[in-house]
């Protein structure tokens, strides 16, 4: 998936969200939401260091639930005290730095609570992977009771101690349906600005910024360098760039039958079955590009079939 239907599939997660917080669908909402940060190469790569500390902090937080369950974060059966550690022992690091910045007037950096708002949304996950997994399992009793938690929880709201700019403690709560929307923003604003930041950078490099180099097999795309041959002998589509590149203007069209003659060194190509090799090739290509780029370039290559067959690198990459 590219960087811009990334982007779109979170707008729609927050969408859904709103429409549904404070509702069980709600929670099924967040649950897709981080099943799909987890598994979209992209965001995986991007929030990996993040998640495994969240992991951390939240197994400390578990550590004060015998039942390791969200019940813990209903109305009444929690109160983080964030001025009193033995009852506020996760995300310690966090709590100094906001601490600090309120005690000394200083604006704070919002995303100081980014790993607090992915726990949150973890948990919500936690919750409903563990009622889906019973429900497979056919343990339709606790199944059911681990849905009824998350419609309760769903409508919760948990209370807190912190203090103002003032230094003077004050307790509040908060709606969980408000503050899971927030983090689902917290989380997306992160994710967003990096896409939007690297896209900038590359927008503003050289257009000629795609390269190839016959000699080590090695196709360089704005940084990001692609091993493509892995053996002595050059695969077709090594062969396939070789012949791309050579060519000064790279949004015209290379033919498969002058690739065979003139690179690969093919006598008699038969234009009635040949072209496949090719084909085949250039999907090999966009997979490697693919994977290289960690889904933010799926479309390398464009291509034809047929007698006529030919290959050149999408306009857009250019």
């Amino acid at each position: 998936m590219i960087t811009t239907e990334i982007k779109n599939q979170l707008m729609l997660y927050i969408q859904q969200y709103q429409e549904t917080a404070g509702t069980f669908a709600g929670f099924q909402v967040i649950y897709e939401y981080i099943n799909f940060i987890k598994t979209e190469p992209y965001t995986k790569e991007l929030l990996g260091d993040i998640f495994s500390y969240v992991e951390t902090q939240k197994q400390i937080a578990l550590k004060l639930n015998d039942k390791n369950e969200l019940e813990q974060y209903s109305v009444n059966k929690m109160k983080l005290d964030a001025n009193n550690p033995p009852t506020f022992p996760f995300f310690q690091q966090e709590n100094e730095n906001w601490q600090g910045k309120m005690k000394a007037q200083e604006p704070a950096n919002n995303l100081i609570m980014l790993p607090i708002c992915l726990l949150s949304l973890i948990v919500v996950y936690d919750l409903m992977v563990k009622a889906k997994n019973n429900a497979k399992a056919k343990n339709i009793t606790e199944a059911e009771r681990l849905a009824q938690v998350a419609k309760e929880v769903s409508l919760a709201t948990f209370s807190f101690t912190a203090q103002n700019t003032r230094g003077e403690s004050m307790d509040s709560s908060i709606n969980v349906g408000h503050f899971q929307l927030e983090c689902l923003a917290m989380v997306s604003k992160y994710i967003f600005d990096q896409i939007d930041s690297q896209d900038f950078i590359a927008d503003s490099q050289p257009k000629n910024a795609i390269e190839f180099d016959p000699k080590t097999s090695i196709l360089n795309i704005r940084g990001t360098k692609i091993k493509i041959a892995r053996k002595n002998d050059n695969p077709t589509d090594h062969y396939i760039l070789e012949a791309i590149c050579d060519n000064p203007d790279k949004t015209e069209e290379t033919y498969f039958k002058d690739i065979a003659q003139d690179y690969i060194k093919v006598e008699g190509y038969d234009s009635s079955k040949d072209w496949q090799r090719f084909r085949h090739a250039c999907d090999r290509l966009n997979r490697k590009v693919d994977k290289s780029t960690k889904g933010r370039i799926k479309d390398f290559i464009l291509y034809s079939t047929g007698k006529t067959g030919w290959s050149k690198i999408n306009p857009k990459y250019l």
